[in-house]
């Protein structure tokens, strides 16, 4: 970045004006000044970048971009305190983007999603292939100031752009992100030893032990399971976590593959894995009856939830039961009348007793103020031919919460053994709240009427959880949660054992799901090495501190990544879901209000944007959080019940609009 910077100052050049440095306006006394920003979204009329310097947001009026795209770098300078203008592209971005293909004036065009009303020529050798409303992944050839001239190359057609799957498919590929595997990988996937019996010696021996899996119904990469007893006045829990490094060689082709994905990737009812099926489903997931290596914690807990000692062992295990969510809700919830009961029968001494230490922890985790934020999670339910047909809302149960609790304090219990042994690492990390939020968090309480006296930079997480439990059954819990949430960092990984503000822990890791996480593989691989393989620790330190480093910075990125990419997937189909709603009424509850309007989502999770043009001329937006009315007494406030109409629902942009009702 800093070539680029230097760059930019050596070519850019302005009348009057020393680059990097602050001008003042004569006429309104504004100090202005160049900076450099990365373009990170479009809007309808606004380009938004982020600084670079100081990572502050900056708007960029269309007719001020001078042809500039997502992920470019470019050098701003104000135009008035609202407004930025492109001087110059410093860094163009040669990354892929997604585009419709439309029809003008019997030529062929991409219009490409997020960008104004613009769109682009394709270079005439794709035309041929393709047809109007293709949803298409593509690259520049060419580019110019003026949007209408630039000419695209089509790296990927994905079919018709009004099919969610598609659009899915497309975004997943803009990302560089493939569902098959290299050549290496799988001829390296050839030569793995996959006998069980020439694997097992040196393990320890638990196919004899009552060890059960407890996951969704639908999931086949099982990574974890879990075992339980009881004694006079301590328990002994043990998680088991499939040993995928055994399987996969440090550097090899593998390797190197889970290196780059970072994170298997998941979107509705599909997955781009991590690692390749027959390890990720078959050979490392920890199916019932079938013996499988694994890295286990034992656990040892008081009946007041301390923890009395923790050790880890290599282990071969065979688990009785392939417990699923849902069953087991339905089980505790109705006993003997579930009609689940009976696959469960002989299992309930065992989840009686993961109850009582479920129930220990959770109370601790409230005693320690760890900030339970609830949001509202989707499930969509597919056709045979891949249209959607329902979007609902994942209700956790308490067998979600239990399997979470017990994956905690592996977790920390792990990151205490690296912490102890001095071992290089990754961390699971969440910082407080930047300044900045801490700020825009006291105003918000402030006009909510909610006090925040406590509310300062240095705050602990116990005054954030403290507010949550104080309107857990008031009107305003459900916009606190959104508030408190938009208030947060985000958690990443590191290679320094920093806390974990969310979950009020000093120490913290991701330990419980190797198959699918890159971080939890290799957590696993340097424990081995030190704990089971006898490595010195100078040894240790020489083969892995500069890899962790690396790793932090990738699996930080690739998670990110996944992120966006699942969320844009899950809009595309609820807009698909919404095309057969078109006139239908619905009571949301506003979720997001911004100058040009409100966002409203439905009580299945569906969120659709209400343009501020049907509230009314009268009503203008607060700065804050309403749009109120100088003579209606009506007002639309963040958290607010609403009834909505929906109006439009845009697959390719993954969009649903509304009008009031």
């Amino acid at each position: 970045m800093k070539s680029i910077k230097n760059k930019a100052l050596k070519n850019a050049k302005f009348k009057g004006m020393n680059v990097g440095h602050a001008k003042k306006n004569s006429a309104n006394h504004k100090v202005l000044s160049c900076s450099y920003a990365k373009i990170t979204k479009y809007c309808k009329n606004y380009l938004k970048a982020k600084t670079l310097k100081y990572n502050s947001s900056i708007a960029i009026p269309k007719h001020s971009a001078r042809g500039a795209f997502l992920n470019d770098i470019v050098l701003v300078l104000p135009i008035n305190s609202a407004e930025h203008k492109v001087e110059k592209i410093c860094k163009k971005s040669e990354e892929l983007f997604t585009a419709t293909v439309i029809k003008k004036h019997r030529t062929l065009f991409i219009k490409p999603d997020f960008l104004f009303d613009e769109f682009f020529k394709i270079k005439e050798e794709y035309v041929k292939d393709l047809a109007v409303y293709d949803k298409v992944v593509a690259k520049f050839f060419s580019r110019s100031e003026n949007y209408k001239d630039n000419v695209c190359s089509i790296i990927k057609n994905c079919g018709s752009s009004k099919k969610a799957i598609n659009c899915a498919n497309a975004a997943i590929a803009s990302k560089g992100i493939c569902s098959s595997f290299p050549n290496e990988v799988l001829e390296e996937l050839k030569n793995i030893d996959k006998n069980i019996d020439t694997n097992i010696k040196n393990r320890k021996d638990l196919t004899n032990e009552t060890i059960v899996t407890i996951d969704g119904a639908f999931a086949k990469d099982l990574d974890d399971a879990i075992s339980i007893k009881k004694f006079e006045d301590y328990y002994i829990l043990g998680v088991h976590i499939a040993d995928v490094s055994h399987y996969v060689s440090f550097y090899g082709a593998i390797e190197k593959e889970a290196f780059k994905r970072g994170t298997s990737l998941y979107y509705g009812d599909f997955v781009v894995p991590m690692l390749p099926q027959q390890l990720c489903n078959n050979l490392c997931s920890l199916a019932p009856n079938k013996p499988k290596l694994c890295i286990s914690i034992f656990i040892k807990v008081d009946f007041s939830g301390n923890v009395l000692y923790s050790k880890l062992e290599k282990t071969v295990i065979k688990s009785k039961l392939r417990g699923i969510y849902e069953e087991i809700n339905d089980v505790l919830e109705k006993g003997e009348n579930s009609k689940h009961h009976k696959k469960y029968e002989g299992f309930m001494p065992s989840i009686n007793i993961m109850l009582e230490l479920f129930n220990i922890l959770k109370q601790n985790k409230l005693n320690r103020n760890a900030i339970n934020i609830e949001t509202k999670e989707s499930k969509v339910v597919f056709g045979k031919d891949g249209a959607v047909l329902n979007v609902l809302e994942i209700k956790r149960g308490i067998a979600e919460q239990l399997i979470e609790e017990f994956m905690l304090i592996a977790n920390e219990e792990v990151a205490k053994i690296a912490i102890r042994k001095g071992l290089p690492f990754l961390y699971r990390v969440h910082e407080p709240p930047t300044i900045e939020k801490v700020l825009y968090l006291k105003q918000i309480l402030d006009i909510l009427h909610i006090n925040n006296k406590e509310i300062t930079p240095k705050m602990k997480p116990k005054v954030l959880d403290n507010i949550l439990r104080a309107t857990k059954n008031k009107d305003l819990f459900y916009i606190l949660n959104i508030v408190i949430l938009r208030s947060m960092a985000k958690a990443e990984y590191s290679h320094s054992p920093l806390p974990h503000f969310g979950l009020a822990l000093k120490n913290y890791t991701h330990f419980t799901s190797p198959i699918r996480r890159y971080s939890d593989l290799l957590v696993h691989r340097v424990l081995k090495s030190y704990i089971f393989e006898d490595l010195s620790l100078n040894k240790i330190k020489k083969i892995y501190k500069k890899h962790m480093k690396k790793s932090a910075k990738q699996t930080s990125k690739t998670e990110k990544t996944a992120i966006t990419i699942e969320r844009e997937c899950l809009s595309f189909f609820k807009s698909e879901y919404m095309q057969n709603k078109i006139g239908t009424t619905f009571t949301g509850i506003i979720s997001s209000v911004i100058k040009t309007g409100i966002f409203v989502t439905l009580p299945n999770t569906v969120e659709g944007f209400l343009d501020a043009k049907y509230l009314g001329k009268d009503y203008k937006f607060d700065g804050h959080l309403a749009f109120k009315s100088n003579i209606r007494s009506v007002v639309y406030r963040l958290g607010a019940k609403i009834d909505v109409k929906c109006i439009c629902a845009n697959i390719p942009l993954g969009r649903v609009d509304f009008s009031l009702a």
